[in-house]
């Protein structure tokens, strides 16, 4: 079974990721982070991502949902996706730019990660929207490889980009998504006179 487990990740680069704010979320609202293991420097859409996110139930809307969220009412667990779900959910759904720091990892410490991440696997944890939220989660995670420091456990808040900032001094190679809309009008801009024309007459008719 681990060995299934460990198969399933690409073990040759591992980035930390981080996704913007999504200000109609309360659990969003400071941004998101997880990990990403690809093959190539540039993540494959197929890479394999690792996320912590709170189990949301049919009480996960309204005031309730933001009471739940405070006072560690949910519970959360670490998940597996796709980079490319997660590209279409924050960088074309919900319009959040995507900016990732590959992880300066020996093979041994990804190795690492990975079989703390099978431990973690059935695990679940309470989940707070501004302490023991995903960031606090995934720098606990990758505090157990040499030399790292942890986040300290008494604080009020635990922010997705402290998180990225305080890793990224260990990264190797940068990458970013802008959302949806913002890459179109950067390509709408950059259209040539008669480009620009055939394009209006499109949309406009």
């Amino acid at each position: 079974e681990l060995t299934f487990f460990v198969d399933q990740f690409p073990t040759q680069n591992v980035s930390l990721v981080f996704s913007s704010e999504n200000i109609s979320s309360p659990a969003s609202m400071f941004g998101h982070v997880f990990l990403l293991f690809h093959k190539e420097r540039i993540p494959e859409l197929d890479s394999k991502v690792i996320h912590y996110s709170a189990i949301l139930d049919d009480s996960s809307r309204g005031l309730g949902y933001i009471f739940k969220g405070l006072m560690g009412g949910f519970q959360g667990a670490f998940g597996t996706t796709s980079f490319f779900r997660q590209i279409i959910d924050y960088s074309r759904r919900e319009q959040r730019f995507i900016q990732g720091s590959s992880l300066d990892l020996s093979p041994d410490q990804v190795r690492m990660l990975l079989f703390h991440l099978f431990e973690l696997r059935l695990a679940k944890f309470k989940y707070y929207f501004f302490n023991e939220n995903c960031a606090y989660q995934i720098d606990s995670l990758l505090g157990i490889l040499p030399g790292s420091n942890k986040i300290a456990e008494n604080k009020l808040y635990t922010l997705p980009i402290e998180i990225f900032e305080k890793h990224r001094l260990n990264q190797t190679f940068q990458f970013g998504i802008e959302p949806l809309i913002t890459s179109s009008r950067k390509k709408i801009r950059s259209l040539r006179g008669d480009e620009k024309k055939l394009f209006d007459q499109i949309i406009h008719g």
